[in-house]
């Protein structure tokens, strides 16, 4: 019959949709924790080159390398 719905088809199309859905967000959070993984690295590093610069600064200053701004 023409006018009739084929639940049993769409059921299995939900399914089928449901567990594409399911295994593309597991990635996206895979993806999610690496970055977060990389960004926490990244402001590390950051945080320690500008400890790093500011003891430059404070051993030019010592040794009379900076000029007076």
């Amino acid at each position: 019959d023409f006018l009739t719905v084929d639940y049993e088809a769409i059921a299995m199309l939900n399914v089928s949709v449901t567990q594409e859905l399911i295994r593309n967000n597991e990635e996206q959070q895979q993806t999610i924790e690496v970055l977060q993984k990389e960004i926490n690295k990244l402001k590390s590093e950051k945080s320690e080159l500008a400890l790093m610069k500011e003891q430059i600064r404070q051993l030019q200053e010592s040794l009379g390398l900076l000029g007076d701004k």
